[in-house]
Formats: structure tokens, sequence, C-alpha cells
């Protein structure tokens, strides 16, 4: 059994430059994290990437080493990123989940009667925050809006279409084979 607990999408943000499909991204100096999916990836949407750990961020967007970042909603507002960013792009381009799971094991140790209840308690819990996180994403949203933040609706097919072309070659030697033909074929 398995239940997801939402997270939120993730979101572009930059200091001055509204930013509609991947052209606009040309040149622009982005902070990503220390991973090779998000390098490659934003590379090849236009932006000049600056993998950066998390604790350099705001500094490195305060004084012009990098110019955007991306991240949640709840991470952009608690980190007070939009002290020095101007705009939030809503490319919504990675949507997380956290996975609560079980295994043969949980069958083995617990009652029929305990795994139901445990199940019941679980699904009360996955309803209950994706509900929150639902309700928590419209108040960031507003927070933010508040605070000065424009949030810039873009052209998500352009970057679903550019994502679709060329990231799975560039990672097909590193992916499990098959792994994106099973992920794009998931309903």
């Amino acid at each position: 059994m398995r239940y997801l607990w939402y997270r939120g999408p993730r979101y572009l943000t930059t200091t001055s430059k509204k930013i509609h499909d991947p052209e606009d991204l040309r040149g622009l100096k982005l902070r990503v994290p220390e991973l090779e999916v998000y390098i490659k990836s934003w590379q090849t949407f236009g932006a000049n990437t600056t993998p950066l750990p998390f604790t350099d961020m705001f500094m490195a967007l305060k004084l012009g080493v990098v110019e955007g970042q991306e991240n949640p909603l709840a991470t952009i507002y608690g980190n007070n990123l939009h002290e020095v960013q101007k705009y939030i792009m809503e490319t919504e381009h990675l949507i997380g989940f956290y996975a609560f799971c079980t295994g043969p094991h949980f069958d083995q140790r617990f009652t029929e009667e305990e795994r139901e209840i445990i199940l019941e308690a679980a699904q009360y819990a996955t309803d209950w925050h994706n509900q929150e996180v639902e309700r928590s994403e419209a108040d960031y949203r507003s927070k933010l809006t508040e605070a000065g933040v424009e949030f810039v609706p873009v052209d998500r097919k352009a970057f679903l279409d550019l994502a679709k072309e060329k990231i799975p070659a560039q990672f097909e030697q590193t992916w499990k084979p098959g792994l994106y033909r099973r992920i794009v074929e998931t309903p």
C-alpha cells in the first residue's frame, strides 16, 4: 500500500526578468541544486546554471551572483526569497510527493485489525495533508503577492515539449533502461 502526500509544485523565480517561455531563459544566471538532473535540465531550457548549496542561495541572489532560482512556494516564502526576487513564474515544473509505503513486513507484523486501523489513519492523514498543502499554497501565494511579488503565467507546453524532446536522451546512460518510458506510460 502507498499514500501520496502532495508537496506542492516548484516555481521559477527571478530578480528582474519575466520568463514566459524557454527562449526567455537564455543566459539567465540560475541557481540550481547541486544535482546533475537539475543542472542539465535547466541548461536545456537555456539557463546559465550555477549549482549552489541552498545555504548560499539568498546571499547569491542578493549580490547578483545569480538572478533566479526554483523552489516550492513554502520555501520561497519561508526563506524570505521574495525580498530578493520580484517575479514568480508559474512553471510548476516539478510536482513533489512524499510517499507513505508499506511492504511485506507490514502484513506479517500487524494483525488484520491493526492494519486496518493504521491504513485508515494513513488515509485520514493523507487527505488532511493534501488539503493543508492546497490551503497553504493559496495562503503563500496571497502573502507573496502582498509582499509585492508578481506571479507570471508561462507557456508550460513550450517547456514540456522541449523537456520531452531533449532531456531523456541526456540521461539514457544514467537512468535505468526503460525508466522514462515507464514514467510516460503511467496513467
